[in-house]
């Protein structure tokens, strides 16, 4: 586990400096430079807020991507179409999960 690079990562990705997200959180500027040097751990309560505020999921925070491929189901190739699709606007996730249930009813 690299907490303190998947957060540096995560944010930075998110186009937000130090600053900005220690503001998103509501904690003080230093905790997201001790978190990300890993001077000091984030509590779980901070870990969630974490999440939450970047749109990943928790395990996108504490675990690396090769830890997260060996917890992740076999089929990674559907696994990232899944999570492109979760990226798409709202009406375009609707088709496609109307467009899914109609192929798995016709199967049934």
């Amino acid at each position: 586990m690299n907490l303190g690079k998947n957060i540096i990562q995560l944010r930075e990705k998110a186009g937000l400096s130090q600053a900005e997200f220690a503001r998103l959180l509501k904690v003080p500027q230093p905790n997201i430079t001790r978190w990300e040097s890993g001077a000091i751990t984030p509590s779980i309560e901070s870990i969630i807020k974490i999440a939450k505020a970047l749109g990943v999921s928790i395990d996108e925070i504490l675990l690396t991507e090769n830890e997260r491929e060996k917890l992740e189901p076999s089929n990674h190739a559907l696994l990232k179409r899944f999570k492109s699709i979760e990226k798409l606007p709202n009406k375009d996730k609707e088709t496609l999960i109307q467009f899914i249930d109609t192929f798995l009813k016709s199967k049934k």
